[in-house]
């Protein structure tokens, strides 16, 4: 008899992921037994990882993420909190 998960889960889980799609892929294997303990899984990603995990039935909910970055490498802007903290530009 399989185990029945509430509609309204008590424990959620966000996943943030950006980049290769061969890492997204691999996280999802174990979705599946995650869903089946109770976790409701959100995805934070980029467009190319939503493509990958728009049908995907153990995901609830993907959240956009916005790589705003300048198109040589580098972030478009530091903030003067990030400077005083030395975090890397």
């Amino acid at each position: 008899m399989s185990k029945r998960v509430d509609s309204q889960p008590s424990k959620t889980l966000l996943i943030w992921r950006v980049g290769g799609i061969g890492d997204l892929l691999w996280c999802t294997a174990g979705l599946p037994v995650l869903h089946r303990q109770g976790f409701a899984i959100d995805f934070c990603t980029d467009a190319g990882g939503r493509m990958v995990l728009m049908h995907n039935p153990h995901v609830r909910r993907l959240l956009p993420f916005e790589d705003e970055r300048h198109p040589d490498g580098g972030a478009l802007h530091v903030s003067e909190a990030d400077r005083r903290l030395d975090l890397p530009a």
